[in-house]
């Protein structure tokens, strides 16, 4: 007598494999696709992050001639001998600093822009009597655009933004504040 398998058998154990194995190769697919746009998530925020790092570690005045488009080392306004006036912002807005196809990884590829703009009025006026003091905090919005392949033929174009506020070394918005502190201290 001779023992094997038959037909109906076969059948039903490879009916059974691939009702296993389908699910497995869906979450292996779908898990591969998450780690790649996570992946780009994470790069995305540090190339954001580090040009914001890298603009808090400038001096002030680099930073506002950065924002007014002069030379990045112009020490003339430091001085108060250079004196600008307004508007700083143009209309529509374009990027101050631009930076296209800045990191590619994977295929993926990075552009960063970065806007600059006075905090809080874009374009303080001179006949604001603190017209100076309006021109001592400058908001970074900077942004990154990449596009994430999903497929050879489908693509998701995305985007990240961060924004943050540098001031003038000088600056103070409650002096008063900071004096209470320090009576109440001693």
């Amino acid at each position: 007598m001779r023992r094997g398998l038959s037909l109906v058998e076969v059948l039903a154990a490879t009916a059974l494999m691939s009702m296993l194995l389908v699910p497995i190769f869906l979450m292996m697919q779908f898990s591969t696709a998450s780690v790649y746009r996570s992946t780009n998530d994470i790069l995305a925020s540090s190339l954001a992050i580090a040009k914001i790092e890298e603009l808090r570690s400038l001096p002030y005045h680099q930073v506002e001639n950065i924002l007014l488009g002069l030379p990045f080392d112009d020490t003339s306004r430091e001085t108060g001998s250079g004196r600008l006036f307004g508007p700083f912002e143009p209309v529509p807005a374009r990027p101050d600093i631009a930076e296209p196809s800045l990191y590619t990884s994977g295929g993926t590829v990075f552009h960063r822009y970065t806007w600059l703009s006075y905090f809080p009025d874009p374009n303080p006026s001179t006949a604001y009597p603190d017209f100076d003091r309006k021109k001592r905090r400058i908001k970074v919005n900077v942004q990154i655009f990449w596009r994430d392949r999903l497929s050879k033929t489908v693509a998701l174009d995305q985007d990240l933004s961060f924004e943050t506020i540098i001031h003038d070394e000088g600056y103070n918005p409650k002096p008063g504040y900071n004096a209470f502190l320090k009576d109440a201290a001693e």
